[in-house]
């Protein structure tokens, strides 16, 4: 594997490209992707530098894509998963959820915390207790 430092203006502007696109995927702020990025693994300088030529040439979605699987492949950025409710959930009791959802009873979460807090707001807006 080559690990490369950036060399120019490209490739900075596409490496904070690839943090802050991965960072708007995950709902989670672009310092934290940085740092997976960095210091918990070496995907910056040990691929997205190195694939610069290739990587810079394919879609957003693409990339972000490919990001995520490399970050999977090398276990880095633990991911932060979000349940909507106004209440805090100390433990999930799948007894008390919906049994007509679209998937059945479960405990629903999302890495998005935009669409957590949508379901929150739904939830608080016509009282449920969940």
């Amino acid at each position: 594997m080559t690990v490369e430092k950036i060399k120019n203006s490209s490739e900075l502007e596409f490496a904070v490209f690839c943090i802050e696109n991965v960072a708007a995927k995950l709902g989670v702020d672009a310092e934290r992707v940085y740092q997976a990025f960095t210091e918990q693994s070496d995907i910056l300088n040990g691929y997205i530098v190195p694939e610069y030529e290739v990587l810079h040439t394919q879609s957003r979605e693409y990339i972000v894509d490919d990001l995520l699987d490399v970050m999977k492949e090398r276990g880095c950025g633990s991911m932060i998963l979000y349940h909507g409710s106004f209440l805090e959930i100390v433990k999930p009791d799948l007894v008390h959820s919906r049994p007509n959802v679209d998937f059945g009873r479960g405990f629903y979460v999302t890495p998005l915390y935009e669409q957590a807090a949508k379901w929150c707001g739904k939830f608080k807006r016509r009282g449920d207790v969940l």
